[in-house]
């Protein structure tokens, strides 16, 4: 299970990188190099949902990693076996919590993170 964990978690990791890196391109977007004027409405709402989407999927990064991957997992597959969760993972069926569990997870262990 390990290695599934840590191959998910670079996954889960990776991704969010490459949205943060998406969110600065769109923040630092100019258009004939006018550095002075202010990023369109659309920019900057691009450039928010992918922030947004970038801190979601660190938070399950590091759950994964702290507490584990089944703490990330809705109900319905925390029980399964590694093949059935690399399976799912495979089909982009794997059911996560939503962010507002997930937030309130890490509120409740405060300690950890």
């Amino acid at each position: 299970m390990k290695e599934l964990e840590e191959k998910i978690y670079k996954i889960v990791y990776q991704n969010s990188i490459l949205f943060l890196r998406e969110s600065i391109s769109h923040i630092t977007k100019t258009e004939n190099n006018e550095l002075d004027k202010p990023i369109d409405r659309e920019t900057a709402v691009l450039a928010c949902v992918f922030i947004q989407l970038s801190l979601e999927l660190a938070i399950k990064a590091i759950i994964i990693k702290l507490a584990g991957l089944k703490c990330i997992l809705d109900s319905k597959h925390q029980n399964l076996d590694k093949d059935s969760l690399a399976a799912k993972l495979g089909n982009n069926q794997l059911s996560i919590l939503k962010y507002e569990s997930l937030k309130n997870f890490m509120k409740s262990k405060p300690d950890c993170y």
